[in-house]
């Protein structure tokens, strides 16, 4: 059986957002090392989304105020959006635990809606696909595209273990 689900804390840097214990996160997870994607990821000092608008799917990149502190909700500034290639809706992002990567699930638009109505229709698995773009948000401000990947298959699920990158298509 599983062990039950524990809520690890999020490092921050010494000196950091979170220095007085404000803007440290934490995530519920059930296998320490183990995560799951997100439209939100957090390291404490950058805030990493995604949202959806009638042009497609933006990666938001928003900084916080490092003078924040528990009794003030802190200012975020946003500091860099990029645009998904058209056509392509954003499904969940993962934040590198090691590094400064930001990977991005994405699938074409039609295939956004949830996959399992439509589960046992063999016409919903005809031509799918499922994208990955990988980020480098080494200085959040500039994050830029590195690579990208494209799977056949729609997505199932996936999980990050440690730095490497599992997905169910």
């Amino acid at each position: 059986a599983p062990a039950p689900a524990t809520t690890q804390p999020t490092a921050l840097p010494d000196g950091g957002p979170g220095a007085d214990g404000f803007g440290s996160g934490t995530t519920t997870v059930q296998e320490a090392g183990v995560d799951e994607a997100d439209r939100l990821k957090s390291d404490g000092r950058t805030i990493f989304s995604l949202a959806d608008e009638a042009a497609g799917t933006l990666l938001q990149i928003d900084a916080i105020d490092p003078n924040a502190s528990r009794a003030t909700p802190p200012a975020l500034a946003r500091i860099a959006a990029l645009r998904l290639p058209d056509g392509e809706r954003g499904i969940g992002l993962y934040l590198s635990p090691s590094s400064s990567r930001v990977a991005v699930l994405s699938a074409p638009s039609r295939r956004v809606q949830p996959i399992w109505s439509m589960w046992s229709s063999s016409l919903f698995w005809l031509e799918q696909r499922t994208m990955v773009s990988f980020f480098d948000a080494l200085t959040p401000a500039a994050t830029r595209p590195t690579h990208r990947i494209t799977v056949d298959g729609a997505l199932v699920d996936s999980r990050r273990i440690d730095d490497t990158l599992y997905l169910v298509t």
